[in-house]
């Protein structure tokens, strides 16, 4: 193998290496986190029941390690568990607390984690012996790699979001959604709404279709009913 192949399939295996650990979450099964509170618990077993996974099936919902609090998400899920930032949630309103527990479930319902690793352990195990090979990678499992992420955030999104039944918690979404990119805009800082769509979670108008579709249906959670069902 010559200097500038070896040198390629080094950074290549290195970036594979990299999202298998992101996958991952690096939470080691070992590492002891708290249980969230039983407002979570009680979201966690709707959000689980609603999207069709068997009770036996269902995981608890835990804090963050300290590990891993940097990944600036709301929530992960991980082979045994929902892990949710508890602290920023609470800030949240209930409809997006509701929509990201259920995006979470989604996740769990279809094992995604391990589609996912599976998909990534596969191109580990290429051997880049010639600059064919590594081209073929290049043009073959990077690509997978990369759907199979979008097709499962994508998956996530939409179906949990009509698995919320209702338009008010979709639409308090689409509301931090749409402010959320705002501000990346203005400010260059966060995730841009181009980015989110290239990495397959649902669309602003792919939103606004799920609210307008369940307000048609007239579906409203228990919450909304008791503290009001105007749109903003």
């Amino acid at each position: 193998m010559n200097f500038k192949l070896k040198i390629l399939s080094v950074l290549v295996l290195l970036s594979l290496n990299c999202f298998a650990m992101e996958i991952k979450q690096e939470i080691d099964p070992g590492v002891q986190s708290a249980l969230a509170s039983q407002f979570y618990q009680d979201l966690g077993k709707e959000a689980q029941f609603s999207v069709g996974i068997p009770e036996a099936q269902h995981v608890p919902i835990k804090n963050f390690p300290n590990l891993i609090k940097q990944l600036q998400s709301f929530a992960i899920t991980s082979d045994t568990d929902i892990y949710i930032d508890e602290y920023y949630l609470d800030l949240a309103l209930y409809g997006i607390q509701r929509c990201i527990i259920f995006h979470e479930a989604i996740h769990r319902k279809y094992n995604d984690l391990q589609y996912l690793k599976n998909v990534t352990n596969k191109a580990l195990g290429l051997k880049f012996d010639s600059e064919e090979n590594l081209k073929n990678y290049l043009k073959i499992y990077a690509e997978e790699v990369q759907q199979c992420r979008s097709f499962c955030e994508h998956r996530a999104d939409t179906e949990g979001l009509y698995a919320t039944q209702c338009y008010m918690c979709v639409n308090e979404y689409l509301k931090l959604q749409q402010l959320s990119f705002q501000e990346a805009d203005e400010t260059k800082n966060g995730i841009s709404e181009k980015k989110m769509n290239y990495l397959g979670y649902a669309t602003i108008d792919e939103m606004k279709k799920i609210v307008d579709n369940l307000m048609q249906q007239n579906k409203i959670c228990a919450y909304h009913k008791i503290n009001g069902t105007k749109l903003h």
